[in-house]
């Protein structure tokens, strides 16, 4: 078989400004890059939020589910203390009010008890489905559906400033984390409103605001991005299996094979040529997600 067939997927990230939605500037950029095949974002921001945006080409999009549980999040975040609105964030409309400005001891204390395992209500204006439509279809009629609390984990909180009603601090979070949310939260452990006046993410897994792609980069040389996206399995840390000739081909066609290894996840490969990705149980190597065929 000829290897050198197989499309290896990649990826690349995008610096989104505020304004547009997580869609609107995929297929902004997918407009100057012209990629081939599928090409879709790794993880939404907010409209009112600018920062790092993963993107994926040649086939990333089937990886999704590994990438969005490895890939840590990291935010800066502006909170105004004082006024709780009904999205969280400074696009919302205020719904409470409070008078009473914490101490920068008392959000310390309150950043330090949200480190961890934390459960998290989606909130009203979110992508989170109910009965087959996101919550924020429901909520722009006026009706605000509750979810169940799902866990998260807030790898980090720290503190940068604090001064008049604004609090400036940096989050590191696992997948599916508002941080919108967990500032509402954050400030109603303490007894007042509050709702997030500015987001930036800064990082998501080894993408990062100086490895990532402006919108002069992309209305100038958008073709280039391509290029220099990141073959997927230097993003996705996994051990490596190199398989012979024979072997490998029976991978790429699907087929189980006895293959003595630490049970696990592996990156499949042969000579030069990675094939996908593949698992080993009970001394069985199967594949999860091969690379198809360039067109």
């Amino acid at each position: 078989m000829d290897f050198e067939s197989l499309l290896i997927p990649k990826l690349f990230s995008s610096i989104k400004p505020p304004g547009p939605s997580s869609f609107g500037h995929v297929s902004w950029v997918k407009r100057r890059v012209k990629p081939k095949g599928k090409f879709g974002h790794f993880g939404t921001l907010d409209p009112f939020a600018s920062g790092v945006l993963v993107m994926g080409i040649d086939g990333a999009m089937r990886f999704n589910q590994y990438l969005q549980d490895e890939f840590e999040k990291s935010y800066l975040a502006i909170g105004k203390i004082g006024i709780k609105t009904d999205s969280g964030d400074k696009e919302g409309k205020p719904v409470n009010e409070s008078s009473r400005i914490p101490t920068k001891n008392e959000f310390l204390s309150a950043l330090s008890e949200f480190k961890g395992e934390y459960l998290q209500s989606p909130p009203y204006y979110s992508a989170v489905k109910y009965n087959g439509r996101p919550l924020y279809e429901y909520a722009r009629k006026g009706e605000f559906i509750d979810r169940p609390a799902v866990k998260r984990h807030v790898y980090n909180l720290e503190l940068i400033s604090l001064r008049a009603n604004y609090i400036v601090f940096k989050a590191s979070v696992s997948k599916g984390t508002y941080i919108r949310k967990l500032f509402e939260d954050i400030c109603e452990s303490l007894g007042v409103c509050g709702h997030l006046h500015g987001l930036i993410r800064d990082e998501v897994g080894p993408f990062n605001l100086k490895t990532s792609m402006t919108k002069y980069h992309i209305d100038n040389i958008g073709s280039y991005i391509i290029d220099k996206s990141l073959p997927i399995y230097k993003v996705l840390d996994r051990e490596i299996i190199d398989l012979n000739n024979d072997l490998a081909q029976k991978f790429v066609n699907g087929l189980k094979m006895d293959l003595e290894k630490s049970p696990g996840q592996y990156w499949v490969k042969t000579d030069n040529f990675y094939l996908g990705l593949g698992s080993i149980e009970s001394g069985v190597l199967k594949s999860d997600i091969g690379f198809s065929r360039k067109s």
